[in-house]
């Protein structure tokens, strides 16, 4: 995980978190640990971050804001993208236009 590491912190992709409990970021509150989790901060960044995971052949996991997940309680070796920066959320006319990280209750 050091090479993700790395290439998150060189190319500013956002914050992240490692050996981090899934249950904290879970509505149902469970889940075991996984090794790594990334905040990407836009979609160019999370867009460079999926390239790399899929060059590096890493595993990944994409959560939104982690409404209605359930995780296993056994550790995850790869790496969580949670979209908690993808939140914004638009009401046009007779639309409702959410990102992936909204919460589903303001």
């Amino acid at each position: 995980m050091d090479d993700i590491i790395n290439y998150i912190e060189k190319n500013k992709i956002g914050r992240f978190l490692k050996n981090v409990s899934m249950a904290k970021h879970t509505s149902y509150k469970t889940g075991g640990n996984a090794k790594l989790m990334v905040f990407p901060r836009n979609t160019k960044c999370l867009i460079k971050l999926l390239g790399y995971l899929k060059e590096k052949k890493t595993k990944f996991k994409i959560l939104g804001n982690g409404s209605n997940t359930l995780f296993s309680d056994k550790e995850y070796d790869g790496v969580i993208i949670k979209l908690a920066a993808f939140d914004k959320v638009d009401f046009k006319r007779n639309k409702v236009i959410c990102g992936s990280g909204a919460k589903l209750i303001h």
